[in-house]
């Protein structure tokens, strides 16, 4: 609730007639304090992405067709301002991180071991579904068919289970920390799932590209645990085998 009272004094700051959406003439301003260049077509292409994002991100989160515009519509309601800035609250973080070279590299048993791990906590998060008659948005796909007979490419990990293997290897991981990989995954360039999916999911290859950053890092202290992962299956697996 602070967090949405801050964004709507900074809204209100640049909605200069108060009709509660930011029109073209009102957006200058923004624009010039969040540092986004408007000056070239893939700027402003760059830009629209961006807002359809937020849209989709705020529709998700339960806000209106009405509260956040049709997409493509002029103007940036409050709702889709407070997940413009959102985004790009993790962009800078991301990006810096994207443009360091990647030191990790795992070799080939290592990334067999991480496959196993990856296709069982994937079994596990399948299980959960069905026990619990868990549910996404329509748009989010996750195939609910016999995981042994799907390919790694067919597979989808939730973060809350993603979470849940963190823990039980022992790294002392945060809600902000989850937050800070959602972000990162959102705005990877590398990231092969559905924008919209993105905060919610993670695919085989995410979830390598999730663990090199981490172990570059040291992110959440996982260096420390990072010998339970080389040492895994068994250690990570635990109950669930």
């Amino acid at each position: 609730e602070d967090e949405v009272n801050l964004f709507r004094q900074s809204f209100e700051k640049y909605d200069l007639d108060g009709n509660g959406k930011l029109a073209r003439e009102e957006l200058s301003p923004l624009l010039a304090d969040i540092n986004i260049s408007m000056r070239t077509v893939e700027d402003q292409r760059r830009f629209l992405t961006l807002l359809e994002d937020a849209r989709k991100e705020a529709l998700h989160c339960g806000a209106t067709v009405e509260e956040v515009g049709e997409p493509g519509s002029p103007g940036i309601a409050f709702w889709t301002f407070i997940h413009l800035m959102r985004l790009l609250q993790t962009q800078q973080d991301v990006a810096a991180s994207q443009e360091q070279r990647c030191k990790h590299s795992f070799n080939e048993k290592e990334l067999e071991e991480l496959r196993v791990i990856f296709r069982t906590w994937c079994a596990v998060f399948l299980g959960d579904m069905k026990k619990y008659a868990l549910d996404f948005a329509d748009d989010i796909r996750v195939n609910s068919g016999d995981i042994d007979t799907m390919d790694d490419s067919e597979l989808k990990l939730s973060f809350d289970t993603l979470e849940l293997l963190f823990r039980q290897l022992g790294v002392p991981i945060t809600p902000t920390h989850m937050k800070q990989l959602k972000g990162k995954m959102i705005l990877d360039p590398q990231n092969g799932l559905p924008v919209h999916e993105r905060a919610y999911l993670v695919d085989c290859n995410g979830f390598f590209r999730l663990l090199a950053f981490m172990l570059d890092s040291n992110f959440a202290g996982l260096r420390e645990t990072s010998e339970e992962i080389a040492q895994a299956p068994a250690a990570v697996l635990g109950d669930f085998e």
